[in-house]
């Protein structure tokens, strides 16, 4: 009777704690689900079961803590990021627009604590809200690293493997794509997992190509975030949804009319051959032949890539087009 009698006061004690418990922790559910959903313009990622990722994710920290006691390889190189706390709240303070501004961090970089600014990058929600986020991290002008100033960390929302071999095939195939490799990120010394280092696309990644400066577009359709509000999204048919990330000197910052005339071009040559016959021109034909044996690799199975690497083109054929 003791016992029944304990347990009941026990429970009735506890209770309202285990329920303001449930309560907060479903608040805290809303918040994130609705920062995921709703609050970015034209972007659309599924449904997301809250419940299950949290116990999922503290179940891998514990398998991955328990195979790291029973193995001591050494595995991926180690990349060290040391984020505040006040920068880690202000970043996810006002989604997606906060995820764009520059806050102090630091980095280990030849065994050295060096002063350096982060972001997160992405328009896509799915790039910083969950645990592992995409990551860029800017130096000082004074102390650019290896020719680079930027840094990018990207966690793979594929099987990470299969999107390292895509780039690497890319690569072999002569396209103009970043250089990437696999490393282990720790932020503030604790393991975030796999991560792909990849180049910033910007004058910088031109140089060292060997390519002099040109105007290089970065086009992103319908993820090309809050700015692009009621504009056609197909990035073939409107010149609006590019953005202007390296600059040929000659020619003005505000000064599409290269991009407008492809755009144009590719329009006409779904009709005619003339038309197509003058864009493949000037070796370009050897480029669009390139990328179209990437597409198929990616596509027929041998590599299994999700169905949104079918605008792989669109990403790797950043060489601008000759006329």
């Amino acid at each position: 009777m003791k016992i029944k009698k304990l347990l009941s006061a026990s429970l009735t004690f506890f209770f309202p704690f285990f329920l303001i418990l449930l309560i907060l922790f479903c608040f805290n559910i809303l918040i994130k689900d609705f920062n995921l959903g709703h609050k970015s313009h034209n972007t659309y990622p599924k449904a997301m079961n809250w419940v299950k990722y949290s116990f999922d994710l503290r179940k891998k920290k514990i398998t991955n803590f328990l195979f790291k006691l029973n193995n001591s390889d050494e595995g991926l190189p180690r990349v060290d990021i040391y984020v505040p706390e006040k920068t880690s709240n202000k970043l996810l303070s006002d989604v997606p627009y906060s995820t764009k501004k520059y806050l102090k961090a630091e980095m280990l970089i030849n065994n050295k604590k060096q002063k350096v600014r982060m972001r997160y990058f992405g328009d896509n929600p799915n790039n910083w809200m969950f645990v592992q986020k995409a990551i860029r991290i800017k130096t000082k002008k004074s102390e650019i690293i290896n020719r680079r100033r930027y840094f990018e960390y990207r966690p793979s929302q594929n099987r990470v493997l299969d999107e390292y071999v895509a780039f690497k095939i890319a690569k072999k195939l002569n396209l103009l794509v970043s250089e990437v490799r696999l490393v282990e990120l720790f932020i503030n010394d604790k393991s975030s997992g796999i991560y792909m280092e990849k180049e910033r696309l910007n004058e910088s990644f031109l140089r060292r190509n060997k390519i002099m400066p040109v105007n290089l577009y970065k086009g992103e359709a319908s993820r090309n975030s809050e700015k692009k509000i009621d504009l056609e999204f197909n990035l073939d048919q409107n010149p609006g949804l590019w953005e202007k990330i390296s600059l040929l000197n000659t020619r003005h910052e505000n000064d599409y009319t290269d991009l407008i005339r492809l755009s144009n071009n590719i329009k006409k040559a779904e009709s005619s051959k003339s038309d197509l016959n003058q864009i493949l021109k000037f070796e370009n034909i050897d480029l669009f032949a390139r990328a179209m044996i990437l597409e198929i690799l990616l596509n027929n199975g041998s590599i299994k890539t999700s169905s949104k690497h079918n605008d792989w083109p669109k990403f790797i054929l950043v060489k601008f087009i000759r006329y």
